[in-house]
């Protein structure tokens, strides 16, 4: 049987964060091109793992579903969850499960009027 040790473990888990980043970086210069050109590659990295840290405080989990809270907070603002009480609600609901989280959210957001957004996302 094998034994992993756990700064064996904390590296495995750091590359796996740093793949992480990497697909989210892309899928941002795709999603949101003009966005992305505000960045500096480390403050791009600040908000992905800030967007985790958050994401993840609020029961989302899955990759999918931390990758739309930081689409949000790209389109919205990173304070969206303040600026929008109603997303704040809905996040901090615990007896919403993490994929319920995201689906009121997305429906939540298509009804806010794009002219309200406080950071546009192109």
């Amino acid at each position: 049987m094998f034994t992993v040790k756990a700064d064996q473990m904390a590296l495995l888990a750091t590359e796996s964060m740093q793949r992480f980043e990497e697909r989210v970086m892309s899928h941002i210069g795709r999603c949101f091109p003009l966005a992305i050109k505000q960045f500096r590659r480390a403050e791009l990295v600040d908000l992905i793992r800030q967007g985790v840290k958050h994401g993840r405080k609020r029961g989302l989990q899955s990759e999918q579903e931390l990758v739309l809270y930081i689409d949000l907070s790209i389109i919205f603002g990173e304070n969206f969850e303040r600026t929008y009480p109603r997303a704040g609600e809905i996040l901090s609901n615990e007896a919403l499960s993490g994929p319920d989280k995201i689906e009121l959210l997305l429906t939540f957001f298509n009804d806010v009027p794009s002219s309200s957004s406080p950071k546009s996302a192109d």
